[in-house]
């Protein structure tokens, strides 16, 4: 789907992108006063995106890996 960013971004970003394209996420709620956006992945965590002033995720990924997220990718 994605395969026009394969060489411009590092592999295992590329792989996030195409999880956020592929795999079922669910919007659970959003909160414009804070911000946040409620999100539930294939595993049926709920992850919290903040979207200003920048767009963080507390997954797993997005703290320690330091990738972008397909919770990220979702909101984007």
């Amino acid at each position: 789907m994605a395969s026009f960013l394969v060489g411009k971004i590092k592999y295992m970003q590329y792989k996030r992108i195409q999880r956020a394209l592929e795999e079922p996420i669910y919007l659970l709620e959003s909160d414009t006063s804070t911000y946040t956006i409620k999100i539930a992945g294939t595993t049926k965590n709920v992850y919290t995106v903040i979207y200003k002033p920048d767009l963080t995720c507390n997954c797993p990924d997005a703290k320690k890996r330091q990738y972008l997220c397909k919770h990220i990718c979702f909101v984007i």
